[in-house]
């Protein structure tokens, strides 16, 4: 049986959605997407790799409740890919004001105010994956996603929290997105 650093470089299997990304990135997210032991029987066999399964990208959203002014936060547990490895290819957020009953939303940017969104990811063992960080610094707005330069490899079985802090004047509420790509064995 081959381990996973035998395989000569043309040997190895490469799932076609990594297509574009240099041969060593590509195998490596290759590796990161099959080798999940808990979404792939052949986890240890990468020679079965090619025609088993493909990765399948998609988008998670997740939309924040109304975050209050100055000093409001919103927490949530996250899990992208829902105990299964995930590499997550983009990222987006809009932040848009909270239509009161009373008085409506003046009309703005969609990401007008972002800059006054603080957006924080730590993982459960404590540590700190993201710092408390503007979230226009950090993503792309609604039209405009944040293509990763290199993809972010999600361990499945890592629990994460999100918090975002309001630090604008008005009610926001948050629009995310991520755009993954997970293993679709069919099972």
């Amino acid at each position: 049986m081959a381990t996973l650093f035998d395989l000569p470089p043309d040997e190895r299997f490469i799932d076609p959605i990594f297509a574009t990304y240099c041969d060593d990135i590509a195998w490596g997210l290759t590796q990161f997407l099959y080798g999940d032991q808990y979404a792939n029987p052949y986890w240890q066999e990468p020679e079965k790799w090619d025609g088993l399964a493909f990765g399948k990208a998609f988008w998670r959203v997740i939309q924040s409740d109304s975050i209050t002014t100055a000093g409001g936060t919103f927490t949530t547990p996250i899990n992208l890919g829902g105990g299964l490895n995930a590499v997550v290819l983009a990222f987006n957020a809009t932040v848009l004001r909270t239509l009161g009953a009373v008085a409506p939303a003046t009309t703005s940017l969609y990401n007008e105010r972002a800059a006054y969104v603080t957006y924080q990811q730590e993982r459960n063992d404590g540590t700190e994956e993201i710092p408390p960080t503007p979230l226009n610094n950090l993503v792309g707005s609604g039209e405009w996603p944040a293509d990763l330069v290199f993809p972010w490899c999600w361990y499945g079985p890592t629990q994460r929290t999100l918090t975002l802090v309001n630090n604008a004047l008005v009610d926001v509420t948050v629009d995310m997105a991520w755009h993954i790509v997970m293993l679709e064995t069919g099972r």
